[in-house]
């Protein structure tokens, strides 16, 4: 091979390229040109301006305390015992978990309160405590709350109710099913460590 038709050949191999490189260049600048000239579809408004519509809750009847099931809060370090009444959990179709919630002392006191819970915004709010007449007081104007990180208190047993039995991953409320199963055998609860 001679080095004449070795130049040669590389000034048509360089011929080519070129053209395939314009080619290239002249169908991604009219790939832009559409995407310049693309109207993007209009918003879903209806999406945009939703709001959380509660559901009407009706107050359940006082908790029988001998049908209670305890609830493993590692958040109380012994100090609390915790009970959810299986009769008063419910989830609406609002996806709030509603439950009674029974908070014992080693001395005998007990809280009872019944409450609802937002797995998607991680707020809960109280909507009735028990009275010493073994009633529920319904509280007029309760509002919901954040459910703040309040490590080594005893308040954070809400966070660790929701983060571990209440709802999934994904901050949807688990079916009422899957949350007794959580409460009754907590040794096969995820403790994978989810971020709250």
């Amino acid at each position: 091979i001679t080095r004449r038709l070795v130049i040669k050949f590389a000034r048509i191999l360089h011929f080519l390229l070129g053209g395939v490189l314009l080619v290239f260049v002249y169908h991604a600048y009219a790939e832009l040109e559409q995407l310049r000239d693309f109207e993007a579809p209009e918003t879903n408004s209806s999406l945009e301006e939703w709001e959380f519509a509660e559901d009407a809750v009706s107050i359940p009847d006082y908790p029988d305390l001998d049908n209670l099931l305890k609830v493993r809060i590692d958040a109380s370090f012994g100090q609390l015992d915790y009970f959810i009444d299986p009769e008063s959990l419910s989830i609406g179709r609002d996806g709030v978990v509603l439950l009674t919630l029974v908070i014992a002392s080693s001395r005998g006191a007990k809280n009872v309160m019944y409450e609802g819970y937002r797995c998607d915004t991680r707020e809960y709010k109280t909507y009735a405590y028990g009275t010493t007449n073994n009633s529920f007081y319904t509280l007029p104007d309760s509002q919901w709350k954040r459910i703040m990180r309040e490590t080594g208190k005893a308040q954070d047993y809400r966070r660790e109710l929701v983060t571990t039995y209440l709802c999934d991953i994904y901050r949807i409320a688990l079916p009422k099913e899957e949350i007794i199963r959580m409460i009754k055998y907590p040794s096969f609860r995820n403790d994978d460590g989810r971020m709250f």
